[in-house]
C-alpha cells in the first residue's frame, strides 16, 4: 500500500516511541498522508513478524496459536462475542487452514487477547438515523459546557408486583411443590421528574395513559415544581406520541412550560432550509470560514422557533431559547465541515495509492 521509504519512516518512528497518531502527523508535516489504523497495522505486523522470528530459534513444540490465529480469534469475537471455545474450534478446523488446535490452548490465547466472560447486559436497540443525531447533541453539550442544571428530566414506568426469587429449597425424597404465580401481576404506573434540584412528586396511576391524563399528571406534580423550585427551567421528555400530541403541545404554550425540544427541532429545521452543502461551508456569524449563513433564512428559522415553541415566553426567556438554537446550528456547521474534510482526507490517501 505505502511505498519502501514510507514504511521505513512509519517504523522508524515507532521505534522512537511515537503513537500512530503522533506518527500520522509528524508524516503529515513532511506532505506524506497516511491512515492512522495502518499505520497501526503495520506497526503490528512488523513486531508479530519479529517475535515469530525469535520463536522458530527456541527449542520445544511450535506454537500452534500463532500470531495469525490469534488475529483469526480476535475478529470472529468481534463479530459475534457469544462464540464459545468448542464452536471457535470447529470454525478455525473448518475454514481449511489445516490447523488443529485445542479448546485449552484455544482458551489460552483468547485471554491472552484480551477477552474476558462477563454476563450479558442487555440495552435498547438504536436506528442509525437516531445514533447520528445522539452524537451530534451529545458534541452540542460538551461545546456549550452545559451542566444540566435546570433540566426537569421526565419520565413514566411501569411496576409488577411480583416475586422472583431464583432459588427454592424442599425436602429429599418429598413431591416439590410449584410457587404459585399470577397470570396477570398487579401492576401499576408511576410518573416522576429529577433535576439538580431535587424530584418532582411521584404520581401512580392505572389504566392507559392519553395525552388528557398526561396532561392532568404534569399539572398535578410538575407544574408546582417548577412554580415553587425551578422557574427558569428546561422539560426534557421523550417522544412519545401523547407527549408530543397537539392537545399537549398546547398544554406546555397555555402554563408556560420550556419544552427542551427546540434546541433539536432547529438543526432539522436549518438543515432543510440552508441546505447540507451551505451549512458545511458557512457558520452562523461567518467569522471561522468568512462565509456566512443566508441571514433571510436564519431570520426565518428564529420566527418559526419562536412561534411553535415561544409565543407564551416572554422577551428574556424568548432570547434565552434562540441562543440555545444558535448554538446547536452551530454545531451542525462544525460537524459537517468535519466530516467533509475527513472525506477530503480519505480520498487523498486512496489517490496516493
Amino acid at each position: 500500500m505505502y511505498g519502501e521509504y514510507t514504511r521505513n519512516r512509519i517504523l522508524a518512528l515507532a521505534n522512537a516511541n511515537k503513537t500512530p497518531t503522533e506518527i500520522v502527523s509528524i508524516l503529515r508535516q513532511e506532505n506524506i498522508v497516511v491512515v492512522r489504523t495502518t499505520v497501526a497495522r503495520i506497526i503490528r505486523r512488523t513486531r508479530e513478524k519479529k517475535q515469530e522470528e525469535q520463536h522458530q530459534d527456541r527449542r520445544g513444540r511450535p506454537l500452534k496459536a500463532t500470531s495469525p490465529v490469534k488475529r483469526k480469534i480476535d475478529k470472529i469475537y468481534r463479530q459475534n462475542p457469544e462464540v464459545t471455545a468448542s464452536e471457535l474450534k470447529n470454525i478455525l478446523e473448518n475454514e481449511a487452514t489445516g490447523i488443529r488446535i485445542g479448546v485449552s490452548t484455544i482458551k489460552r490465547a483468547r485471554k491472552a487477547a484480551g477477552w474476558i466472560c462477563t454476563q450479558t447486559r442487555y440495552c435498547q436497540m438504536v436506528r442509525d438515523a437516531n445514533k447520528i443525531k445522539r452524537l451530534e447533541f451529545c458534541r452540542r453539550i460538551i461545546e456549550t459546557n452545559d451542566d444540566f442544571g435546570n433540566v426537569i428530566f421526565t419520565d413514566e414506568s411501569s411496576v409488577e408486583i411480583e416475586r422472583a426469587t431464583t432459588i427454592r429449597f424442599h425436602k429429599q425424597g418429598e413431591m416439590y411443590k410449584p410457587a404459585p404465580k399470577p397470570k396477570h401481576p398487579l401492576k401499576v404506573h408511576v410518573w416522576g421528574g429529577i433535576s439538580k434540584h431535587g424530584p418532582t412528586e411521584l404520581v401512580i396511576f392505572e389504566g392507559i395513559m392519553d395525552a388528557v391524563l398526561y396532561c392532568q399528571i404534569l399539572e398535578t406534580s410538575l407544574l408546582p415544581f417548577i412554580r415553587n423550585t425551578l422557574p427558569e427551567h428546561r422539560f426534557q421528555q421523550d417522544n412519545d406520541p401523547k407527549h408530543t400530541s397537539r392537545y399537549a403541545k398546547q398544554f406546555y404554550t397555555d402554563n408556560k412550560v420550556n419544552w427542551w425540544e427546540a434546541v433539536k427541532f432547529t438543526p432539522a429545521l436549518a438543515e432543510k432550509l440552508y441546505g447540507l452543502e451551505q451549512m458545511a461551508t458557512a457558520t452562523v456569524t461567518g467569522k471561522d470560514c468568512n462565509k456566512q449563513l443566508d441571514p433571510q433564512i436564519t431570520r426565518a428559522i428564529k420566527s418559526e422557533v419562536l412561534r411553535v415553541f415561544g409565543s407564551s415566553l416572554s422577551t428574556e426567556e424568548q432570547t434565552k431559547l434562540w441562543n440555545g438554537c444558535i448554538t446547536s446550528i452551530a454545531g451542525k456547521c462544525k460537524n459537517l465541515r468535519y466530516a467533509k474534510m475527513k472525506a477530503l482526507e480519505i480520498a487523498g490517501t486512496v489517490n496516493n495509492l
